[in-house]
């Protein structure tokens, strides 16, 4: 009995050895097939990718601004300025690398359009998850490498620069204005945790974003990420600019200031208009339309802004983290636009947010203020 069970074993062993045979050899030819498959995909995406950037190429000039928003001029001066600092881009293990310029061009892409992540990556070649993953990482890049140097708040020399352009096209307008500053609402998706902080008074959630442009429209600082609850007032006491200008001494010349609206706290070196309570003088009145008159220029640059980068007009995001970045790439490549007089048709009106009257400003409440009513008063009796 002991001698035939042996042998039921040993038959028993050399069938499983046989089965485990024909199992390694189907796994094999599995993963060859596998691997043939992944190769003849990457393929695929590498050919279409390809086949667009060349696509691209013979579009006429205006049918590649039209798609782009930049002129082919621009969009070389960015490649240049951006290469020394890209690191190549594997749109995913084991994949072929992104070229910078194909990263650029689909980042560009995104940012002019409002067309979906995954139609603009199948479009470039590139799964939805690692397009997205691409656009994050040329958007971060150009915040650490292009930031500083795009968008510079002017010093020394640079602040008569900016003055002289003002007074050049509003001729007999308020003198001594380095830049207009102003507020704007950048629609977003609801946050998926509830935050009612982004809920803004005119019924949709937003992120603010905070500029100062100088004549030519082009921005001098850029301050964003704040809910859409908060306002300008207390976005900007909050902001790097305010802290800078307010120090002793304010870095700003004594006849030199900022254009605001009647959002913003009236400050020595931050003008803004006298509240209109229906016994303005004709000098008051005066003063208020020649700053207005002036002050128009941001909410241009602000709806060149949105109308050149047409996805600021609704960021479709999961994480409102990463609005930030959007918002500044835009930002950046509106600086590098205008700096090469690039410019373009909009077609979006940026609609003028209507203050929330702030009373802080009209009642004295320290020498500062007194200092900037004073010179407001000044200001008014010139013209």
């Amino acid at each position: 009995m002991n001698t035939k069970r042996k042998i039921q074993e040993l038959a028993s062993a050399v069938i499983a050895r046989k089965i485990l045979k024909t199992s390694h050899r189907s796994e094999s030819s599995s993963s060859e097939i596998s691997s043939d498959s992944d190769e003849e995909f990457n393929e695929e995406k590498s050919k279409k990718t390809r086949s667009f950037i060349t696509l691209s190429n013979f579009y006429s000039d205006m049918d590649f601004k039209s798609h782009f928003r930049i002129s082919r001029s621009t969009l070389e001066i960015i490649l240049k300025r951006i290469l020394p600092h890209y690191k190549p881009v594997y749109a995913s293990k084991g994949r072929n690398r992104i070229p910078c310029r194909t990263a650029i061009l689909f980042s560009i892409w995104i940012i002019a359009n409002c067309e979906s992540f995954r139609g603009v990556s199948d479009r470039f070649g590139l799964e939805r998850g690692h397009g997205h993953r691409i656009f994050i990482y040329i958007c971060q890049l150009f915040d650490s490498k292009l930031k500083e140097e795009c968008i510079q708040w002017p010093r020394g020399q640079v602040i008569e620069e900016k003055v002289a352009e003002f007074d050049q096209i509003r001729v007999n307008g308020i003198h001594g204005v380095v830049g207009c500053i102003d507020g704007t609402h950048i629609r977003i998706s609801a946050p998926s945790r509830g935050d009612n902080s982004y809920y803004n008074r005119k019924g949709f959630h937003s992120v603010l974003l905070q500029v100062v442009c100088d004549a030519r429209k082009k921005f001098l600082d850029v301050f964003c990420g704040w809910p859409g609850s908060s306002n300008d007032a207390r976005m900007w006491a909050n902001s790097p600019l305010a802290k800078y200008l307010g120090n002793e001494p304010c870095p700003l010349p004594e006849n030199y200031h900022l254009l605001g609206d009647s959002a913003y706290p009236l400050e020595t070196y931050l003008l803004c208009p006298y509240k209109d309570n229906g016994h303005l003088s004709q000098k008051q009145k005066l003063f208020n339309k020649k700053l207005c008159s002036t002050r128009v220029i941001i909410e241009q640059a602000i709806g060149l802004l949105k109308g050149r980068w047409r996805r600021l007009q609704n960021l479709d995001i999961k994480q409102v983290r990463k609005a930030k970045y959007y918002i500044l790439f835009a930002c950046i490549l509106h600086n590098i636009a205008i700096e090469y007089n690039d410019f373009i048709e909009c077609e979006f009106n940026q609609q003028i947010d209507q203050p929330l009257e702030q009373f802080f400003h009209e009642t004295p409440r320290n020498t500062r203020l007194v200092a900037a009513q004073r010179k407001r008063e000044a200001i008014m009796n010139l013209l």
